[in-house]
């Protein structure tokens, strides 16, 4: 048995990843469901999914976050005793301190899965965080047999020193595309920018909203589950704005291909001063890719330069207001150059989408579990 060990209920790219475990073995999950995070709901209704429900306080207030994940420990640990997996794979650090923890004294095979970098990894200041976690994971990815990053530039900025490469594999972030088979690009009489995922980065949706009133575009916000002090933020500072429209939470698997007809471009500018966010490429990429909408991203990351190198949207700062204003205006009234970005997507699909990463990871995974302990 598989048994996926997660920090939160399985989102579209841990669900890829149940798929084709589900070929190879049988698989169960164990997840927490976070207040405020709860964007997901199981997907693979064959698999089993034991939900921990908890409220997941920051990583800075880190006794009160060591509590609940002692809490999430315990109960992961019961269900591993009575699954007894011959594999965990394991997203995110606390979920694979828990992996880790469970193999020291059984022979069991563990994948780790990271999907962002934690910042202060990323830092060069010196503090305990800094100095004690990296030393930290690096002991315990020893006992790693397969590292899944959704990023090269993950290994390149700090996984080379942690783990030898022959243990790491790249799985880009691209999206299924038969939750995408119905779509159908449309021309709408108000030019709309769309922000679709999760609410985070707060500064940069403020910077959107005031940029839309300046250059009359529609905003529409799609995400979020509409319990989060940042969501109550957002919801206050469009408070009278005109053109803003919230849709809340949305079932991916069904609605994300009819939330993607309803805007022309897609917002993907976070916080550059974030060391993750400069390496990170989000899905938002590859969706907008195949949805030929062009994308808003910020200046000075790996995903400006994905997006700059295909022509296929627009970097702009991630703090600088009256820019994106300007950027928006000429997209929205300038239809030679809002086309010259679409056709580009259309040219560069194949190429942007093409990925032999679903065999990759299946025969990686095959491999470790065939191999002996």
């Amino acid at each position: 048995m598989i048994v996926f060990l997660l920090s939160n209920i399985p989102n579209p790219r841990m669900n890829k990843r149940i798929a084709i475990a589900k070929k190879l073995d049988s698989v169960m999950v164990i997840c927490a469901e976070r207040d405020h995070t709860n964007l997901w709901k199981p997907y693979h209704n064959d698999v089993p999914h034991h939900i921990f429900r908890c409220t997941m306080p920051s990583w800075t207030h880190i006794w009160k976050r060591i509590q609940v994940s002692l809490a999430f420990r315990r109960f992961a640990r019961n269900l591993l005793k009575e699954a007894n997996p011959s594999c965990i794979y394991a997203g995110g650090l606390d979920c694979y301190t828990i992996a880790w923890l469970y193999s020291r004294f059984r022979k069991i095979k563990l994948i780790y899965e990271i999907a962002d970098v934690r910042e202060f990894f990323l830092t060069n200041r010196k503090t305990i965080y800094t100095v004690l976690f990296p030393l930290f994971e690096k002991l315990l990815l020893k006992s790693v047999s397969l590292v899944v990053l959704t990023s090269e530039k993950f290994f390149d900025a700090y996984y080379c020193r942690q783990v030898p490469a022959e243990k790491v594999v790249v799985i880009p972030n691209t999206p299924n595309l038969e939750f995408f088979k119905n779509y159908h690009k449309r021309q709408h009489s108000h030019f709309t920018v769309g922000f679709i995922g999760g609410i985070r980065y707060l500064n940069q949706l403020k910077l959107l909203v005031d940029a839309a009133q300046t250059s009359s575009v529609n905003v529409f916000f799609a995400g979020g589950n509409g319990s989060s002090d940042m969501e109550t933020e957002l919801h206050e500072y469009c408070a009278g704005k005109k053109g803003i429209e919230f849709s809340g939470t949305y079932d991916y698997a069904t609605e994300i291909s009819g939330l993607y007809e309803k805007v022309d471009c897609v917002y993907s500018v976070y916080d550059a001063d974030n060391c993750n966010v400069r390496i990170a490429l989000p899905n938002k990429l590859y969706e907008a890719v195949f949805c030929e909408l062009p994308l808003l991203v910020a200046r000075n990351t790996y995903l400006a330069e994905i997006v700059n190198r295909y022509g296929i949207g627009v970097a702009v700062a991630h703090n600088h207001p009256e820019e994106l204003a300007e950027t928006l205006k000429k997209l929205s009234t300038d239809k030679a150059y809002y086309d010259s970005f679409v056709q580009n997507c259309r040219k560069h699909k194949e190429e942007i989408l093409a990925s032999d990463s679903p065999r990759k990871l299946e025969e990686r995974i095959r491999a470790i579990l065939s191999k002996k302990i």
